[in-house]
């Protein structure tokens, strides 16, 4: 027998989980943007500040910004590497338990 009830509450439940999944990622992504922007003034108040005169300078900042590039990619890429395993493993365990 069919039940609308049941299907109505299957996916209102789907829906919530979603939504779920779409803010925890959406803070991920926030608070490392929030990183990037400090960084960005950060070395924008660097480059203000320094003389462009000096050769040695003017390469240290873009190894510099080159390096904090870097590592920002590899932060994001490993927040939303611990946000998938972290889901992987919560559907592995709501398979296991049903």
């Amino acid at each position: 027998m069919y039940d609308m009830q049941t299907e109505w509450l299957g996916l209102r439940s789907r829906i919530e989980r979603r939504l779920i999944r779409v803010l925890d990622i959406s803070s991920i992504l926030v608070c490392d943007l929030v990183v990037i922007g400090f960084g960005y003034a950060a070395v924008s108040i660097a480059r203000h500040l320094s003389s462009p005169d000096s050769r040695f300078f003017n390469i240290a900042k873009q190894l510099s910004e080159a390096a904090f590039l870097l590592l920002y990619v590899i932060m994001v890429l490993v927040d939303c590497g611990e946000f998938l395993l972290r889901e992987a493993r919560e559907n592995r365990s709501t398979i296991v338990s049903s």
